[in-house]
This record gives structure tokens, sequence and C-alpha cells, in this order.
């Protein structure tokens, strides 16, 4: 690692589909010795997804990560668990309160958007069709999910993942009429998503200096992704790890510095993590 800079002095953001976990399966266990690494030194590790609050929660349970903030929804918001705020002394009189978290918000609601989807779709013609108009066991069947993970993706808070079934000029102009409504599309993996501006990388940018000001020091970012969606982030990062993703464009981020992994999925992100730590002992 570049600049002398320490684990200890680490905080990780890492993208989950394609990059944690399996493009395919949801498998993480390749990323275990990993993630056990930087445990075992307590980096924190924030995970930053599409996917919903309900999904991140499960995940981050089962990783042992639940003691950290989460990014939903495409950087729409930060869940913080209230253990993290009451540890780090953090004052947010603006965020809501749900369960055990305090979240963060960073724009338009989902009824909102829903609002505006299908006015367009009726008032424009625009052929899709998002996670709103679906049973459950359509989003299942469109995802690939358990059913028990698919109830948790329809928990939607801030933003819309949509299949495009028109044709790419008709794509352009819902791009334009979205933003002339204070939306934005982002693509994905799997899906289009539709939410506010801001994104990733602000979300991100926002809890790094979180944690910096609540600690009194410096802090190096590491972003781990994958896809399109996850380039703002990766080039927020001080350090950009692209993991090899079969499925997905190629992506070239600018961060002051970039890795491209050999592996893929999780396999490519115990890779890289294992990388930088043993450079790091030797800086």
């Amino acid at each position: 690692m570049s600049g002398g800079d320490s684990l200890d002095d680490w905080i990780v953001f890492t993208d989950l589909d394609g990059t944690l976990l399996d493009h395919d399966s949801y498998d993480f266990s390749p990323a275990l010795p990993a993630l056990r690494l930087l445990k075992s030194h307590r980096v924190p590790v924030i995970l930053i997804s599409s996917k919903t609050f309900a999904e991140l929660s499960e995940i981050a349970s089962t990783l042992a990560l639940n003691d950290q903030p989460m990014i939903g929804e495409n950087g729409a918001y930060i869940a913080y668990p209230l253990k993290w705020i009451n540890h780090w002394g953090v004052d947010l009189p603006r965020a809501k309160r749900q369960g055990d978290y305090l979240f963060e918000d960073f724009g338009a609601d989902y009824a909102e958007i829903r609002t505006i989807l299908n006015a367009l779709r009726h008032n424009n013609g625009f052929r899709f069709h998002g996670f709103g108009d679906w049973s459950v066991e359509e989003i299942q069947r469109n995802t690939g999910l358990s059913l028990a993970d698919a109830q948790r993706a329809a928990q939607r808070i801030a933003s819309e993942p949509i299949l495009w079934e028109d044709s790419d000029a008709q794509l352009a102009a819902f791009k334009a009429t979205l933003e002339s409504n204070g939306l934005v599309l982002l693509k994905g993996g799997r899906f289009y998503h539709v939410m506010a501006p801001g994104g990733k990388d602000r979300a991100m940018g926002v809890l790094k200096t979180r944690f910096e000001q609540s600690s009194g020091k410096h802090y190096t970012s590491v972003a781990l992704g994958d896809g399109p969606n996850d380039v703002a982030m990766l080039t927020q990062a001080d350090i950009a790890v692209v993991v090899r993703n079969p499925h997905s464009d190629a992506i070239e981020p600018a961060a002051a510095r970039v890795i491209y992994t050999q592996a893929a999925g999780p396999a490519g992100w115990n890779e890289a993590i294992h990388t930088l730590y043993q450079e790091s002992k030797m800086s």
C-alpha cells in the first residue's frame, strides 16, 4: 500500500452483487479469510449496495458486520446502528429512527418515485416494469432470489429497480425526462435503478467524514466494486479495487490508485485485500 498507511487506518467500502457476493449464487465464502483479517484489525467494513435495508441487515448479520453503518439503495441513505452512534458520539438531529437504526436520507422517497414513474409510463408510453409492479413471486422469478430474499428486496425506501422493455432511443428520452423530474437512472448488474441524484459516492464521502471527525484521524478509503454503477464510488476512494466480473462491461474509475483483480467475485475480493495487506506490512 502506498504512503505507508497501516491496516489500522483503513475504512473499506464494498459493493455486494458480483463483488463480495458471487454474481449467480450470492455466495461469499471465498472472501471469509479477508473478512476475518479485517475484523481482527478492527477495520470498518461498510456494505454499500443497491439492496434494501432489509436485505443489507440480513447480510450484515450473517457476516457479523451489523455493528457498522450500511449504505442502501445505491447511496439513497445511510443506516446507522444506534450502538455505533453511541460509541462514536455522532449527532444526527434530522435522522429518522427505525428500530435500532437511524436513517440519514438523501433524496426522494419510494412513493414519490413510483408516482413519477407511473405518470411517465402513462403520459409518455415508456415500456418498463419495476419491483412495485410485481408480486413477491414475480420479483423472485426476475431476480433469482429466494422467496424470503425477494420479500426483503420489495421493502424499498428510496429507489426503484426496473427492467427496461423499450428501445435505446426511448431509453435516452426516458433518462432525460427523469432528470427533468429530479431523478436519475443508474445502470446496475441486472436492472436500471431510478432514484434521486447523489449516489454511492456522496454517501461514502459523508460516512468517511463522520468516522474522521469522530475519531480525529485520517482514514484511507478502500472501495471494491465490479460494475458501472460503482464507478463514482470507486473514483471517490483513495484505493479503488475493480473486482473482475465477466458479466459486466469493463470500468475504469479515475481514483488515485486502481487495482484490477484476477479472480472474480468474492475470490477477487479476498485477493485484493490480502494483496493490500501484504503491501502495508512492507511499507
